[in-house]
């Protein structure tokens, strides 16, 4: 099982957040680095993969509007990949 974790507090731009991605993907090198290469990637994944993302102490207004764009693209493609699970981290005032 495949286990990525996304905290946004660990990335300072979109740019290093899409080369971790690339990365823990194992994504071609061909990779368009952006949200629909990312469904793309995400949709054709075929081992178990889990992506946990953590949204909490985000400063960063760019990032946090990326996050929610890059939430609902995980979220669509979990419901299109049955080998890929989201799971959010939820903040002791939701729990």
């Amino acid at each position: 099982m495949n286990i990525i974790t996304l905290r946004g507090i660990d990335f300072a731009s979109v740019e290093e957040l899409q080369d971790y991605l690339q990365e823990a993907l194992e994504a071609p090198e061909y990779y368009g680095r952006n949200l629909d290469a990312l469904y793309d990637v995400l949709t054709d994944v075929t081992q178990e993969t889990v992506i946990r993302i953590d949204t909490d102490d985000m400063e960063n207004e760019e990032m946090a509007d990326y996050f929610g764009r890059l939430i609902r693209v995980c979220r669509d493609a979990s419901a299109a990949n049955p080998s890929l699970t989201l799971e959010m981290k939820e903040s002791p005032a939701e729990a």
